[in-house]
């Protein structure tokens, strides 16, 4: 065991067969003689820092290992927090309320934020409305829904027959409600989806609209 030898080791330049050289005079339960050792500290000496220098290593490459497997986690916690809690974080934008009145013999009101929904009998309807923006609201609707605007503002919403309950009547319509203003919406076989104000209804429709409104809300 020679001071260049022991150099080379700190300096990690040795080869294959120096490196084993080395690590087996480490672990050596007797202090092996270094030649040369005037040149350097007593064996002992030597052996406690190439020691330190090791542990050193060490303690630096756990702290990587940990650093990595602790980003990792955090990564994976992320993404799983944005999973789990993606529709909690949507209830924070949206408010949805479903309204079922499809085995119902009366008109059942419900008041959503500044919009009175009036669900007829054998009707049903989900609202979803924004808390803020200009996003409009969405209605989905099965049957015959009227809506009347109690805010000061207008009210926009965007409306859908709902395939899940009334599948085969495609339609959509979007409406712009002034306050005071009523929208009536119902599902028809053949049309589809009829919708008005109670505005246009009375300043005139096609019979064929105008005479399914009224017969069905009762008018």
């Amino acid at each position: 065991m020679s001071p260049e030898l022991l150099k080379k080791y700190h300096s990690a330049t040795c080869t294959a067969e120096e490196r084993a050289a080395v690590e087996a005079w480490l672990h050596a339960e007797e202090v092996l003689p270094i030649s040369n050792t005037n040149e350097v500290e007593d064996a002992p000496v030597v052996k406690k820092e190439i020691w330190q220098g090791i542990a050193q290593a060490m303690q630096q490459t756990r702290r990587r290992r940990l650093m990595l497997r602790y980003t990792g986690i955090a990564a994976a916690a992320c993404m799983l927090l944005a999973v789990l809690t993606g529709k909690t974080f949507s209830g924070l934008f949206h408010k949805t309320i479903t309204i079922d009145n499809r085995l119902g013999a009366a008109v059942s009101t419900v008041h959503i934020g500044n919009l009175q929904f009036a669900v007829q009998p054998n009707s049903s309807c989900t609202v979803t409305l924004p808390f803020w923006g200009n996003t409009p609201g969405q209605v989905q609707l099965c049957g015959a829904v009227s809506v009347v605007n109690a805010a000061g503002v207008a009210v926009r919403l965007q409306v859908n027959s709902d395939q899940q309950h009334c599948p085969g009547n495609e339609g959509s319509d979007v409406v712009s409600l002034n306050r005071g203003q009523m929208y009536l919406a119902m599902t028809d076989q053949q049309y589809h989806l009829i919708s008005a104000t109670q505005q246009e209804l009375r300043d005139g429709l096609p019979r064929s609209f105008s005479a399914r409104l009224t017969e069905r809300f009762k008018l």
